[in-house]
């Protein structure tokens, strides 16, 4: 199967660190010919790294190369709009990082884009959807392993450093509601809704404890789902001397843990089942855009999850602080 010419816009973090790692082990579905970013010290550093990309600064050039059938957007999230419409009309597919859109307005017209593009294939690049580790938990929980779930509890805690390469401009004053929070959180709420359906906020806190990384830096939220369930939801970044990422699942018959990638089985009496994965999502993520682009696979990642995903926080957001506008 051949290999879909993919142009890259935005050659920052999510580019190096995220991407370019899953596609170097594919190099039979993906080629780059082409890389974009404002700074061209920056994308040619990237073209370098990728083994030698035409560099432009401006990414109408790079939509007007002919020879590109994709793109990967991992700009500033502001420009989701306008940089996925742009693509669009030029006949790319297009693969754009999370969070969807600065704002659930321009997330609606992001989802407005699917109808008016039918034969070009959409999808946001939110690889929560495709690690394994969240797969196996929610088959799981379909199969009835440990009963009827009943509860979850969800923490997340990290230290954002204001010098961190990670806290960049556009995330330090961008304006869209949430900053950090929202950056990380629809992750976090894919992982709720692949878990436990069309989950509901019934109350939510927002604080900051470092105001050099945005207006919030912490959500606390309880929630409902279908069946009965109830749990919580917190996410930190300004927790010193903490780190953590676990989510526990409590069921009639048993519980489930899981703790980043690793996941613990409790059943009964049985002795603990322990599964360790070694994956993020981004290789099957990719590997699913190629699928879709070239065998016409059904896009698990669309537009309207991930426009679900902000939704709900969005409604956090609301329910903590109503009429306020959370921006960093």
């Amino acid at each position: 199967m051949t290999a879909i010419h993919l142009g890259i816009i935005g050659t920052g973090n999510a580019a190096r660190d995220l991407h370019w790692p899953a596609l170097v082990q594919i190099p039979e579905k993906f080629t780059i010919p082409m890389v974009c970013n404002r700074s061209l010290p920056k994308a040619e550093a990237f073209a370098d790294l990728v083994g030698g990309a035409e560099v432009v600064s401006d990414y109408r050039q790079l939509l007007a190369n002919q020879t590109i059938e994709a793109v990967l957007i991992t700009a500033p999230i502001d420009l989701n709009l306008e940089l996925t419409e742009a693509a669009l009309i030029a006949g790319k597919h297009v693969l754009v990082e999370k969070p969807l859109a600065a704002n659930l307005e321009q997330g609606r017209k992001m989802i407005r884009l699917t109808g008016a593009y039918p034969n070009l294939v959409m999808m946001v690049a939110e690889n929560f959807r495709y690690r394994q580790a969240l797969i196996t938990a929610a088959q799981l929980l379909e199969s009835g392993t440990i009963g009827r779930p009943y509860a979850a509890h969800y923490i997340g805690m990290a230290h954002i450093d204001p010098s961190s390469k990670y806290a960049t401009p556009w995330r330090l004053t961008h304006q869209y509601p949430g900053g950090f929070v929202t950056d990380s959180g629809v992750h976090d709420m894919a992982a709720l809704r692949m878990l436990f359906g069309e989950v509901e906020v019934v109350a939510a806190q927002v604080a900051s404890g470092n105001p050099a990384i945005g207006a919030i830096d912490s959500l606390s939220m309880h929630f409902t789902a279908p069946g009965g369930l109830t749990g919580t939801y917190s996410r930190y970044f300004s927790a010193i001397g903490q780190h953590e990422d676990r989510l526990v699942i409590l069921g009639s018959k048993g519980s489930l843990s899981l703790d980043n990638n690793r996941l613990i089985i409790s059943v009964g009496s049985q002795a603990d089942e322990v599964k360790q994965f070694d994956d993020n999502g981004y290789l099957a993520e990719l590997e699913a855009f190629h699928n879709a682009v070239r065998q016409g696979a059904e896009v698990v990642s669309s537009f309207d999850e991930a426009f679900k995903d902000l939704e709900l926080l969005i409604n956090a957001y609301e329910l903590a602080a109503p009429g306020e506008t959370l921006t960093a």
